[in-house]
C-alpha cells in the first residue's frame, strides 16, 4: 500500500482505477508544491525574494569559485 493510500484512508474505498488516479493527482500536486518551494528557497535569485545585496554576495561566491 502506498504513502498516499495510507494518508488519505478514503483512497481504499475506491475502485482500483479511481484510486490509482486519485493517488497520482495527490502526488502530483505533493511534489508541484515542494517544487515550488525549492524555486523560491534555491540560489539564484532566492525566488524572487532576494535584495540586490543578496545577489551580488552570491554572484561574488560564485566568481570567487
Amino acid at each position: 500500500m502506498s504513502e498516499v493510500i495510507k494518508m488519505y484512508e478514503f483512497l481504499k474505498t475506491l475502485p482500483p482505477e479511481l484510486r490509482e488516479r486519485f493517488e497520482a493527482d495527490i502526488m502530483k500536486a505533493e511534489l508541484e508544491e515542494e517544487i515550488n518551494h525549492l524555486i523560491k528557497t534555491l540560489k539564484p535569485g532566492f525566488g524572487g525574494k532576494s535584495t540586490s545585496k543578496e545577489l551580488d554576495e552570491y554572484a561574488d561566491e560564485v566568481y570567487e569559485s
